[in-house]
């Protein structure tokens, strides 16, 4: 891939986007995009580089603390208790013989710690993924199309750790640092309608 051209930065964009794309590749309905590669010979190929059979977390902080610092109004999780302790032992529940509980709630935008997004994240000109206009893909209800939730059986294979620094995936047992091969589970069973 070439660098982007500072001098036509949006030239550039649309060039990478009509050589690189993907819409249509595995048909006009689907949903999945490059996850279509993760097949069973993938998975076993990816479980065959296991090594010692440990597990890490790439996710990041989920507390006020986060790496958001307002950019496009995004904030860290807000963690807010609405029931605890101190509530159950004087008695301000209402449950019947002294049950109580604690209860609680998140409010984070889904790009403040761990990524939550399927194929609908990203729009060129209003239009989504494989071509579908933005609007009858993401409304306020959410992504209706191509949303996490039906990439959740396919999302098993090798990880790519290209982001991480060379010590952290010495330390990981990454076999180089930029890959490391992890995921040991079948997928579950694809749901039908």
């Amino acid at each position: 891939m070439t660098a982007l051209d500072r001098t036509d930065p949006e030239g550039a964009i649309a060039a990478a986007a009509k050589a690189y794309a993907n819409w249509g590749r595995w048909g006009a309905d689907d949903v999945l995009g490059t996850l279509n590669f993760l097949d069973a010979a993938k998975r076993r190929e990816g479980a065959a580089l296991i090594r010692r059979g440990i597990s890490f977390s790439l996710s990041q902080r989920f507390d006020m603390n986060g790496p958001q610092k307002g950019w496009r109004r995004r904030t860290n999780p807000v963690h807010t208790m609405l029931d605890t302790g101190v509530d159950a032992a004087l008695g301000n529940q209402g449950f019947p013989h002294g049950i109580g509980g604690a209860d609680d709630v998140i409010a984070m935008p889904l790009q403040c710690s761990t990524q939550w997004d399927g194929l609908g994240h990203i729009f060129d000109h209003g239009v989504a993924w494989n071509g579908r206009p933005a609007e009858q893909v993401v409304t306020s209800e959410g992504d209706l199309v191509t949303g996490i939730e039906h990439m959740a059986a396919d999302i098993a294979g090798r990880a790519c750790c290209s982001t991480w620094a060379a010590s952290s995936a010495t330390t990981a047992n990454c076999p180089t640092p930029s890959r490391s091969p992890r995921s040991t589970s079948p997928p579950p069973p694809r749901r039908t309608a």
